[in-house]
């Protein structure tokens, strides 16, 4: 059957039952290398609907309707408005925003991939057109960044702290366990996608 591909941020479940897991950075370079036609993605649709765009192949997204809050919150209209009033900005966009807005973008890909394209664009001002913390990282290029969408907040990305990863690192306090079962089968589902692409996992290097 068609392999399934989900996307890191899914449940270990999900990984569990996934053939490859991905980023958002990676998605269409491992797309592109599997020796299929068909590819089931999840769990984001905008995001499977730009790996297909990319690739050519049928991507199919699991579930049909499944996206990142944040990312369908950002509208054409709001960056059509953010254009209006940053004229000579570029547009940086996300691929987990809807197809409209991804036509409008100078550039679409990962977070980490839209840093590395305003160094290499050249523009001193940006519309970003993802979750509004890269700002701050796009803000320590010297660049001025604004956000296509100022409601763009991702509400669980925020209750990631600096007091909240101290208390996790130096107390072993607020740890997430996962059925050894459940990990190892995930565990393996990442290692098929590194060694696709030809990286070695993080965890067997010496």
């Amino acid at each position: 059957g068609a392999p399934l591909v989900v996307y890191v941020n899914s449940l270990a479940e999900v990984k569990a039952m996934a053939d490859y897991v991905v980023t958002s950075a990676n998605a269409v370079a491992l797309v592109s290398q599997l020796d299929a036609d068909t590819i089931l993605f999840g769990p984001d649709r905008h995001l499977a609907e730009y790996v297909a765009e990319r690739t050519g192949k049928s991507v199919v997204p699991l579930p049909e309707l499944g996206h990142c809050p944040v990312h369908l919150a950002i509208t054409p209209s709001d960056v059509e408005r953010a254009k209006r009033e940053h004229p000579a900005a570029r547009v940086l966009a996300h691929p987990e925003c809807v197809r409209a807005v991804r036509a409008m973008a100078d550039f679409v890909g990962s977070t980490s991939q839209m840093v590395r394209a305003a160094r290499e664009l050249g523009a001193r001002e940006y519309v970003v057109a993802t979750e509004v913390g890269l700002l701050h990282r796009l803000a320590k290029l010297g660049v001025e960044a604004y956000p296509a969408s100022p409601y763009a907040v991702c509400p669980d990305m925020k209750k990631i702290t600096l007091e909240s990863v101290a208390r996790a690192v130096l107390e072993g306090r607020e740890v997430v366990r996962v059925d050894p079962k459940i990990a190892e089968k995930a565990r393996r589902a990442v290692e098929r996608a590194f060694e696709l692409l030809g990286v070695s996992a993080p965890w067997r290097r010496s």
